[in-house]
């Protein structure tokens, strides 16, 4: 829970704010030195799928930095510019690794490092222990919304964490320096209070219950999805659809009741949402952050292209993980070129195509094999719909991929792989009661 918070406060900002991610990066080194043991029992018990694909992720950036004879090098693709550059200053024949950006992509590799702890943290983790763990960060997502509402309240000018960043007042920003990272964290946090699952228990300084224990959750989901919109993050605001459904849908299952009485709450949510929308519409923020979808314009598509272009000038092998900014004027087009420097590829794919060529696609998609086959196992057992919220999550990220870059951001790589492991735990049928204790014992 203190890597996570640590990795929300500090790691919102991206790569541009290296020492913010290092004090992520290290709080991980030090949990895991701290515990040995349990690097031990992830590598030996974990699914060996999971366990692979974290190792060969990791080792991937440290492999494209293993230093090359020049004779090698220089025959990959893509290597003219860097060859000439180098007979220029007399260094022809000098060693070089695959990376034409050895600096960004040792930083990758250590971005990856948080990961991995999340990993070996959680992996172990008995029943009890991960409701707990989930409804922290549920707790700690609503506090970071109430921290968004204040610093819209001053027009965002205080209590902003990346001021030197293009900031707009309008958007719900909260401790990230981009308002589509700040989206997803709201959508993955909706998972992981669906992944919680059965009743929250909430209790007053009386004995009394004042508020059904149903209702706290969807007054909680009402405010992160109320959340997601103020951000206004278009692509967030898309994936929401896909936590919601799944969630609505899972906790309308695991009720004891007719098929009629599920399907009027069914109607009675939806008409509610609508109403609820309707109502909002009046608020000025709101509106804005539902209009942003009557404007599609966008550079994206022509970064696209010339992302496309740029790997193929370095198919197969790849420029580098994390050298997209570094290689990608060379194949920008003139008539594409605007006001703003273009650091990312607004599609996680496409840059990782460029950065990794077919081994890092290759990779992407054994992820996407190994979460789709997860998803079948999880189906099959006790706590389907609680990994199937948390694969929800993990879907969102994979979608909101095709037009942003939330792999990139040091938090949501910690957020995603909490869900990550929670599916991971699920789909092995490991989730077994214990005693009387449940994952929804608030």
């Amino acid at each position: 829970m203190g890597l996570l918070a640590v990795a929300v406060l500090f790691g919102g900002g991206g790569s541009a704010y290296g020492v913010a991610n290092v004090v992520v990066q290290l709080t991980a080194l030090v949990l895991l030195a701290l515990n040995p043991d349990k690097v031990l029992n992830f590598l030996r018990n974990a699914p060996r799928g999971l366990v692979i694909l974290s190792c060969l992720t990791l080792a991937f950036p440290v492999v494209q930095l293993i230093p090359l004879p020049a004779s090698v090098w220089r025959h990959f693709p893509g290597r003219e510019l860097l060859n000439e550059s180098l007979e220029l200053i007399g260094r022809s024949g000098a060693w070089y690794p695959i990376s034409l950006a050895p600096a960004r992509t040792f930083i990758a590799f250590l971005s990856l490092i948080p990961v991995f702890a999340v990993f070996v943290l959680s992996w172990d983790l008995k029943r009890h222990e991960w409701g707990r763990a989930l409804r922290g960060l549920v707790v700690f997502s609503v506090a970071m919304v109430l921290l968004g509402g204040l610093q819209m309240l001053t027009d965002n000018k205080a209590l902003i964490f990346y001021p030197r960043e293009r900031v707009r007042t309008d958007y719900l920003y909260g401790p990230f320096a981009n308002h589509n990272s700040t989206g997803l964290y709201y959508v993955l946090a909706l998972a992981l209070l669906f992944a919680i699952g059965g009743k929250l228990r909430v209790r007053t300084i009386t004995t009394t219950d004042l508020w059904s224990q149903w209702w706290v959750q969807v007054s909680v989901a009402l405010l992160l999805v109320i959340a997601v919109v103020l951000t206004q993050s278009r692509s967030s605001m898309g994936v929401l659809f896909v936590v919601a459904g799944t969630g609505a849908l899972g906790e309308i299952s695991r009720r004891n009741m007719s098929a009629k009485k599920k399907a009027l709450i069914l109607v009675s949510v939806g008409v509610l949402s609508a109403a609820s929308i309707f109502v909002l519409q009046g608020s000025s923020r709101f509106s804005e952050g539902l209009g942003r979808f009557d404007n599609l314009e966008d550079v994206r598509p022509a970064i696209w292209t010339d992302t496309v272009s740029s790997a193929e000038r370095y198919w197969p092998i790849g420029s580098g993980i994390a050298s997209f900014p570094e290689v990608f004027e060379v194949d920008e087009a003139l008539e594409n070129v605007w006001a703003f420097h273009a650091g990312r590829a607004h599609n996680d794919y496409l840059e990782i195509a460029q950065e990794g060529g077919i081994v890092g696609l290759m990779l992407v998609l054994a992820w996407i094999v190994w979460f789709v086959l997860s998803i079948i196992r999880t189906w099959n057992g006790e706590q389907r719909w609680h990994g199937l919220a948390a694969a929800s999550g993990v879907a969102a990220v994979v979608l909101q991929s095709f037009v942003d870059y939330p792999l990139r951001n040091q938090a949501i790589l910690c957020l995603g792989a909490v869900l990550v492991g929670f599916l991971a735990r699920t789909a092995k049928g490991m989730m077994k009661r214990e005693g009387e204790m449940t994952i929804a014992r608030f």
